[in-house]
């Protein structure tokens, strides 16, 4: 893997960038470190480094040019955001939509090597920092039928979190190197899966780990296009309706019980905020509940709103559409794995977790650099 990412790509440097865009990376890069790190916005520190990120942002937004269509549609996006930060009160929908915004001209590889390069560096040195006892490894006890299990968290907030990191790294190499990869990366890239595992005892960062490995091999091939094609474009509906459904019928479908419990409860605790808030155009504000919300889809249509889940939906199925005719492979495993994640972690809407939603600006924009050969029409 170290003599592919040498072979294959450098770091990107911002002096070697376009004068117009670096305001944006710079943005990305300080909200990506807060994620990376597992900083939250009640550290003084970044949150001082965030406000210099969204300064970087206004500039990059007043020097854009854009034609009447993408300006109509950046402050659309731009008053849904306050919209939804005024009735949420958090931030993390406003920053999603703000990198959206600001993605016309910046070349999306490059900004995949930046987040590639951040999240493995912050992986090693939080885990470092564990190993030498500088920072404390939370460790966590789970019941799982007869079994105690001890699962690490290795410097991140939870163990979750810490097999999460693993997986966008995992993806990140994927779709960057997807022509490049060899069987001695995609082993590397199981092996690791399982040590993090080890760690972790996350059973779904595992599985999405390995299944994103089993569509690499897939997608190469030639075997049961149809198929994929089918999976690619209904991926999403599957996640709101597997999300949606067992919550809303708990009482009514056989052995669901058998399955929550499985799942950690995370049909009950999605069940609770079917029932306990209501469906509203902007979303709900869920900072007083203390019940885990560990559903994406969930989290979307509660949390951010209707309207919000709306242009989610529709956005995503364009964009699918669009990439399987097109054959685009490594963006739609991308949005494969995550949408399939997000149906037991919250993360979806937060565009420096859910990293396929970096793939809204094509929708918007059409104006990147041709990435092995193609483009999207407009």
């Amino acid at each position: 893997m170290e003599k592919l990412l040498k072979e294959q790509s450098s770091v990107p440097i911002l002096s070697k960038l376009k004068k117009s865009d670096i305001e944006y990376y710079l943005f990305f890069i300080i909200m990506e470190c807060g994620e990376a790190f597992n900083i939250g916005s009640s550290n003084k520190i970044f949150l001082a480094f965030a406000m210099l990120g969204i300064l970087f942002f206004i500039y990059k937004f007043a020097a854009t040019k854009y034609n009447y269509k993408e300006l109509f549609i950046v402050i659309a996006l731009g008053i849904l955001g306050i919209l939804i930060y005024y009735s949420t009160k958090k931030a993390g929908g406003i920053l999603s939509i703000m990198a959206i915004m600001g993605l016309k001209d910046v070349d999306i590889k490059k900004l995949f090597k930046f987040s590639l390069y951040i999240r493995i560096t912050s992986f090693f040195l939080l885990m470092s920092l564990t190993v030498f006892h500088i920072i404390q490894n939370t460790r966590i006890t789970n019941i799982r039928g007869n079994d105690t299990i001890i699962r690490y968290s290795m410097g991140f907030s939870h163990p979750n979190q810490f097999h999460l990191a693993y997986i966008i790294i995992l993806l990140l190499c994927i779709y960057i190197y997807y022509d490049k990869l060899g069987f001695m990366h995609i082993t590397l890239l199981g092996v690791i899966n399982i040590l993090a595992y080890t760690k972790s005892f996350s059973r779904t960062s595992a599985f999405i780990g390995f299944l994103a490995i089993f569509m690499l091999i897939w997608f190469k091939s030639i075997y049961f296009m149809k198929l994929k094609h089918v999976i690619c474009i209904g991926i999403i509906p599957f996640g709101f309706l597997i999300s949606l459904i067992p919550a809303l019928l708990y009482n009514k479908i056989p052995n669901l019980r058998t399955i929550d419990s499985i799942l950690q409860w995370r049909i009950t605790f999605s069940k609770h905020y079917l029932e306990s808030y209501p469906l509203k155009l902007f979303g709900n504000n869920l900072s007083g509940d203390s019940i885990v919300l560990d559903n994406g889809y969930v989290e979307l249509v509660i949390n951010y709103g209707l309207f919000f889940t709306f242009l989610y939906v529709t956005a995503y199925m364009i964009l699918s559409y669009r990439c399987v005719k097109r054959r685009m492979y490594p963006e739609l495993l991308l949005i494969v794995c995550l949408s399939i994640y997000g149906i037991t972690e919250a993360f979806i809407p937060n565009l420096f977790v859910n990293i396929s939603i970096i793939f809204f600006g094509e929708l918007i924009f059409n104006n990147y650099k041709k990435q092995r050969g193609y483009h999207f029409e407009s």
